[in-house]
C-alpha cells in the first residue's frame, strides 16, 4: 500500500516510525501491542499542510483504516489495522 501512495503521492516518503519492538518507549507503557509493534503502521514525514493532506487522502484511497497527524512533529500516522469498522479514525498529536 506504501508504493502506491509513494506513486501517487510522487515524491520520496520518509519513514519516521515504522515496525517497533515491545521495549519501544513508546510501546512499553501500552497495555497490548500498537499498530507500529504489529506491524500495521508507520509515520511519514510532511513539508508542508498541502503535503499531511494529501499523503491523509492518498491514505484512504488505498485503505487505510487508521490515519492521524501531527503539526508539531511533521508526520503522519498512516495504518491498516484490521476492523470490520467502515469508518476511519482520524486524530491529531
Amino acid at each position: 500500500m506504501l508504493q502506491h501512495i509513494r506513486a501517487d503521492y510522487g515524491r520520496p516518503m520518509i519513514i519516521t516510525s515504522g515496525g517497533r519492538c515491545p521495549y519501544h518507549p513508546n510501546e512499553v507503557t501500552k497495555e497490548k501491542a500498537g499498530d507500529h509493534q504489529r506491524q500495521y503502521a508507520v509515520d511519514v514525514f510532511y513539508d508542508n499542510e498541502l503535503d499531511r493532506n494529501k499523503l491523509m487522502v492518498l491514505a484512504g484511497r488505498y485503505g487505510a483504516t487508521r490515519v492521524a497527524g501531527s503539526e508539531r512533529l511533521n508526520f503522519v500516522h498512516l495504518a491498516w489495522t484490521p476492523t470490520d469498522d467502515l469508518s476511519i479514525p482520524t486524530w491529531s498529536y
